[in-house]
């Protein structure tokens, strides 16, 4: 028998009308969705809480402070890495900067998520990982990775394999397989 939830009464579905759900262990949920919002649950049905979104600014030495980000872009996919203990969500262009950062969050019991790849200018679409690396697509061809979660790298115009617009990314355990617009199927080595 399946059982159906509803969001509590502090309706979220106005906030975050969700694009994807990630689940992690111990009963974790973390939803994403439009005006740039994410929110969590442990235990799906019960309260859901929503989870800060922060920019770490710098300065040439090093020193950061975390300042709310701006980023109001909707989110498109999320994803949580078993492995890392390591949620990654990302989305379309912030009307605020014309940026699509990517967020990425430690532990399942998180509260925050950080804005990571502040460069990027072009909607993100999916994300997927391994056991050692990250991988973020988009529009217009884009590809990033990451090792870490915290530091991404693009793959430059020279290398894509199209120019056509990614919506999906998977692991499937040997290779990761991306599609997108007018049939488009690229692999990793």
């Amino acid at each position: 028998q399946k059982t159906a939830y509803e969001i509590p009464k502090r309706d979220w579905s106005s906030d975050v009308c969700s694009s994807d759900l990630a689940f992690a262990q111990t009963n974790t949920y973390v939803a994403v969705g439009q005006t740039g919002k994410i929110i969590r649950t442990t235990g799906i049905g019960n309260s859901w809480s929503e989870i800060k979104l922060l920019n770490p600014v710098g300065d040439v030495l090093g020193t950061y402070d975390l300042v709310n980000s701006t980023y109001n872009g909707e989110f498109k996919d999320i994803a949580y890495s078993e492995d890392k203990n390591t949620f990654i969500a990302v989305g379309k262009i912030s009307s605020y900067d014309q940026k699509s950062p990517i967020f990425t969050a430690v532990g399942i019991g998180t509260t925050q998520f950080f804005e990571c790849n502040k460069l990027n200018t072009k909607n993100l679409n999916s994300v997927a990982f391994n056991i050692s690396i990250f991988v973020a697509v988009g529009d217009e061809g884009t590809i990033y990775y990451s090792f870490d979660a915290f530091r991404w790298n693009i793959i430059g115009d020279a290398s894509k394999a199209t120019t056509e617009n990614l919506n999906k990314i998977i692991w499937d355990g040997n290779k990761f397989i991306s599609v997108g617009n007018n049939g488009v199927i690229i692999t990793s080595l």
